[in-house]
Formats: C-alpha cells, structure tokens, sequence
C-alpha cells in the first residue's frame, strides 16, 4: 500500500471511529484527557496494523477497532487502579512525620511559590520531587514509576532539595541545616 493510500484510509477510518474510541474510552476511564490520550494510542496502534483495515467501515475492522480501544482503555484504568492502591498503602504504612522536609517545605512555602519552584527545576528533578514530597511516595515506589533505579533517585531528590533551598533563599535558612 502506498503513502497516499494509506494517509487516505487514516483520514477515513479517523473520521468514521474518532468519537466511537473515545465514548469507549471515556465509559470506562471517566476521564477527558485520560480518553483523548487513549483514542491517540489506538490511532497509533492502527497506523502500525494499517494493513488490517483495507475496508474501513466493515464489521471486522470495527470489531478489531472497539477492541483496541477497550483494553487501551482497560490498561489505562488498571495502572490508575495500581497507583492509587500503591499511594494509599505508602500513605497508611508511613505516616507523616512532623520533622519532614517535605512538610517543613510545604508549611513555608506558598502553593504558589512551590509551583514556581517546580518551574525552575529540570524535570527529572521535579518528577522526582513531587512523587517523593507531594505523593509521600517512597525511593522505591518513585523509582518504579519512573521506571529509574532507586539510587537515581535519592541523588536526584537530594540535588532537588538543594535547588528547593537555593530557589527559596533567605526564606528558610533557619530550616537549612534540617534541609541539608
């Protein structure tokens, strides 16, 4: 199939099954940019097995379709599932400590001011520093979902206090040798 036929049989199956994905997606995900990000996948994944829908409107491409989109839309509500069980059992196993940084940060700073804080920092740092003060998740937990070794991310959480404390200045320097 050549380039021009296959943009033509995109523009046509996008046009038929753009809003059928994403109703499928967002019945099971009840969630905008959650269901719009799914009927992106299952576009994708079509593109990949253009081959398979040489008729676009038959009954076997709109099953095949219906069914991309349903476990797209199932794997996107299972790792929802996933990470808030995994955020509410680090919540119960470890609860908060007063003497925390991330609460010493929290209390001192504006929620204002710490989203100008994450602004500054790379996001390989702000990533970290929000799964790790915002979620109150742990090294470990952070270094699954970021899909990086827990090492990386004790450093990186390190380095983003110490840029927290450079950002922030003469607002917390009674707290700095806590922080550091």
């Amino acid at each position: 199939m050549n380039k021009f036929s296959q943009h033509n049989l995109m523009e046509k199956l996008f046009t038929v099954y753009e809003q059928k994905i994403y109703r499928i997606a967002y019945s099971i995900l009840h969630n905008t940019q959650q269901a719009e990000d799914v009927t992106q996948e299952v576009f994708l994944t079509i593109f990949a097995e253009i081959d398979k829908f040489k008729q676009p409107t038959s009954e076997q491409a709109a099953k095949r379709i219906y069914y991309i989109a349903k476990n797209k839309a199932i794997d996107v509500y299972r790792r929802n599932k996933r990470e808030l069980e995994m955020i509410e059992k680090v919540r119960i196993e470890h609860p908060k400590d007063k003497n925390n940084v991330e609460d010493n940060l929290l209390q001192i700073v504006s929620r204002e001011a710490f989203r100008e804080l994450l602004d500054t920092l790379p996001d390989k740092y702000k990533d970290v520093l929000m799964y790790r003060a915002f979620y109150e998740l742990s090294s470990i937990e952070t270094a699954a979902i970021l899909n990086i070794t827990e090492p990386t991310v004790r450093k990186r959480y390190e380095r983003a206090k110490a840029m927290a404390v450079k950002y922030l200045g003469g607002e917390i320097n009674e707290f700095r040798e806590k922080i550091c």
